[in-house]
């Protein structure tokens, strides 16, 4: 666990150049995406809503990632129209990123397919899914690919659509999970 050291050096940078300073508040942002993967939604909630009130948008990357990853931890805490509104807002600004950028917006579709299927709107949710599966290519992120699968097939099951590959997908992304 990695978070006590990160905190330790925030709070000293902290004093150096501020809490709002971009750097202070990347450090934020790794605690609470640590704090996420640890269990602990609210902290992690708290800490990537306090660098989105901070982050300049114009930042398309850094600001597609991190509503992307709040929109993620919404929908995980049962938010899911808060979560889809800052899922959309990621998925606009990762489609303004210039010159390969393609992971950002394939974390937020995937992200957006999965809050639209938690939201009852499988059907909806079918299209950001495959286009997110279709941005896929060369090193992604085997977590990534493993959670659009699962997404998509949620939505294929939930709505009828082609229910053998939304088993094979399923079998996909559980291989990942349980490896």
């Amino acid at each position: 666990e990695a978070a006590p050291l990160h905190e330790t050096v925030r709070d000293g940078l902290a004093r150096l150049v501020g809490r709002d300073n971009h750097v202070t508040l990347t450090i934020d942002e790794n605690i609470a995406l640590e704090r996420w993967e640890q269990g602990d939604l609210a902290a992690a909630i708290a800490g990537d809503r306090r660098l989105l009130d901070h982050l300049d948008r114009a930042n398309r990357t850094h600001f597609s990632t991190a509503a992307s990853n709040f929109g993620w931890m919404l929908v995980e805490a049962g938010r899911t129209a808060e979560g889809e509104g800052w899922l959309r807002e990621a998925v606009a600004a990762a489609e303004k990123i210039d010159g390969g950028h393609e992971e950002e917006l394939e974390f937020a579709l995937s992200g957006l397919g999965a809050c639209l299927v938690a939201e009852g709107r499988a059907a909806a949710a079918i299209a950001a899914v495959e286009r997110a599966l279709g941005l896929q290519r060369g090193e992604v992120i085997a977590a990534d690919r493993a959670d659009a699968s699962f997404a998509l097939a949620e939505a294929l099951w939930t709505s009828g659509r082609d229910r053998r590959r939304a088993l094979t997908l399923a079998a996909d992304a559980a291989r990942y999970w349980s490896a």
